[in-house]
């Protein structure tokens, strides 16, 4: 999957959804004015994620959730760049 060069906007949930172990790349989008957050990465996946402008959107920049189901939390095999944007980690566990 390669997200580049787009303009994601006014979404009514979240700009970039990656699940179910999702790859791929996502790098110079203009991403704003989503009800939910500009790129949402779910377990289990790992996107590259760079260079993207991602703002005014109602809930934060990037939400990564970790639910591990071992307990274990490998939760950052992905890259992305802090420099414009609001980050937001959910770790949980179910055993």
């Amino acid at each position: 999957m390669l997200f580049r060069k787009n303009e994601i906007y006014n979404g009514h949930q979240g700009g970039i959804y990656i699940f179910g172990e999702g790859r791929g790349l996502i790098e110079y989008n203009d991403i704003y004015g989503n009800a939910l957050a500009g790129i949402q990465v779910r377990t289990g996946s790992s996107p590259i994620v760079r260079h993207n402008k991602i703002h005014h959107g109602l809930h934060g920049g990037i939400y990564v959730v970790c639910l591990c189901i071992t307990g274990t939390v490998p939760c950052f095999p992905f890259f992305f760049d802090l420099s414009q944007t609001v980050v937001v980690v959910v770790v949980g566990s179910q055993r």
